[in-house]
């Protein structure tokens, strides 16, 4: 339920990441915003030109969750444009809970079996390190 998001991060390609407008005035302005389309599949499970009216402008549900959707450009996808149209959701639950949402690349029949996710740290004096414990959350 919409209601139960936190937060939803969107990583995307330059051109997606400029329609981040999170509050479109009118039904016009939600074909340009990327923050809108999201907030109506997930409020109402609507899709296509139909759900982007004036009545979905004026859904409180809709326009409250435009206001946790977060849209910013991820230079790595900026860089593969336009050969491939990547884009990453993670979505926050006010549960503390947690999901990614992971494209499967530009051609539906030859999917990525798998995604590689690294985070660099500097550690300032290795000698005060006695040891590091990582916790991974996986699913299939």
């Amino acid at each position: 339920m919409a209601s139960d998001i936190e937060r939803i991060d969107v990583k995307a390609y330059r051109l997606a990441a400029f329609l981040a407008r999170q509050h479109p005035a009118d039904w016009f302005g939600t074909r340009f915003s990327v923050p809108f389309a999201i907030a109506t599949l997930a409020v109402g499970g609507r899709t296509g030109l139909a759900a982007f009216d004036n009545e979905a402008v004026a859904d409180p549900a809709i326009q409250s969750l435009c206001s946790r959707i977060h849209v910013v450009e991820e230079p790595a996808y900026t860089d593969a444009y336009p050969s491939q149209q990547r884009v990453s959701l993670t979505i926050r639950f006010r549960d503390g809970g947690e999901a990614t949402v992971i494209g499967y690349g530009p051609n539906a029949n030859l999917k990525y079996v798998t995604s590689y996710f690294r985070k660099a740290f500097t550690v300032a004096d290795k000698n005060a390190v006695a040891g590091l414990q990582l916790r991974i959350k996986r699913d299939d």
